[in-house]
């Protein structure tokens, strides 16, 4: 239903998330009655599937569906690994850099493995544990680091394409807070050499989405651009 709303209101390229095994199939269906049919589905996909593991190291059942039915319909997927430093990765930057690069090396070779040519966005995303409250933060100054690393590593080892998160923040409103979490992220992410900068308005990491906040990135984002 969530995909369907979202094919009604717009004719962009949308990233979706399964969240079921079994609603895998559904996903792909519904893209191909948009698409017309399987060539057109091939030839021109409005969908592109995460891949994500469950940090450190663990592929489980429904990702590695989504890799075999996206290969057979030549629908993109992404890359992802998203670590937690201290928590889930390791404490050094350093060191979930490497983890990041394995878990992402390893969606890459499977996909490959299975249907030869299956196109793939790599997506690093980096969190960090706050030691003092047990919050994760997605904008301290070690995320953003880490994430811009993973993104140079990627684009120099790999030759694959990025997608990154060049905005997000944090904080809960549109304040000093937010403006210095998405310039300092923005400004790494873009540098870094990502080809695709997401999360515009995002609050509070994943909880909440700004209109306000919407808007000053949309105009960050021309900034960032040039």
């Amino acid at each position: 239903y969530a995909l369907k709303t979202v094919f009604e209101n717009t004719s962009k390229h949308v990233i979706i998330q399964p969240f079921s095994f079994e609603g895998v199939k559904y996903l792909l269906e519904l893209a191909q009655v948009v698409s017309g049919s399987k060539e057109n589905l091939r030839k021109r996909p409005p969908v592109t599937l995460f891949v994500c593991p469950i940090t450190p190291f663990v592929l489980d059942g429904m990702h590695l569906e989504i890799i075999l039915q996206c290969g057979k319909l030549g629908v993109p997927i992404t890359s992802d690994s998203l670590p937690t430093l201290g928590a889930t990765g390791p404490c050094t930057m350093a060191g979930t850099v490497l983890q990041t690069m394995i878990e992402i090396l390893g969606i890459l070779v499977v996909s490959q493995m299975l249907n030869p040519g299956t196109p793939v966005i790599c997506r690093p995303l980096m969190w960090d544990l706050d030691m003092t409250t047990g919050k994760c933060l997605h904008s301290s100054v070690e995320a953003i680091m880490t994430e811009a690393a993973c993104i140079q590593v990627i684009k120099e080892m790999f030759k694959t394409p990025v997608n990154s998160y060049g905005f997000g923040t944090d904080s809960y409103v549109p304040d000093a807070e937010s403006s210095m979490d998405v310039t300092l992220r923005g400004m790494m992410v873009t540098l870094s050499d990502s080809d695709v900068i997401g999360a515009a308005g995002r609050m509070a990491v994943t909880s909440a989405i700004s209109p306000i906040q919407l808007m000053i990135d949309n105009a960050l984002s021309k900034i960032l651009k040039r």
